[in-house]
C-alpha cells in the first residue's frame, strides 16, 4: 500500500469539504472511474461514498501518491 502525501492545498480542500484521509485512500485503492488530466503527470480518480463523489487529482510517484486537490462533485439538479 503506497503512502499518501497531501499538498497544502489539498489538505485545505479536505477541511473545506469534509472529505477524509480515509475517503482519499477509498478513491486511490478502487476508483469508479480514473482519467487523464491535462497536465501530463497528474491523473484523476473518482469514487462515490456516502452519497457523494469524490474527485481526487494526484501524481502517482514510485513509493507514494501526492494529492494535488480534492472535491466532492455536485448532483445533477432535474
Amino acid at each position: 500500500m503506497k503512502k499518501i502525501i497531501f499538498s497544502e492545498h489539498a489538505r485545505e480542500r479536505l477541511k473545506e469539504r469534509h472529505i477524509t484521509e480515509l475517503e482519499v485512500r477509498q478513491a486511490l485503492d478502487d476508483p469508479h472511474i480514473t482519467a487523464p488530466t491535462r497536465r501530463k503527470r497528474r491523473k484523476r480518480a473518482m469514487k462515490t461514498l456516502n452519497d457523494r463523489t469524490l474527485d481526487i487529482i494526484y501524481e502517482e510517484r514510485p513509493n507514494y501518491y501526492h494529492i494535488v486537490t480534492c472535491a466532492v462533485l455536485e448532483k445533477d439538479k432535474k
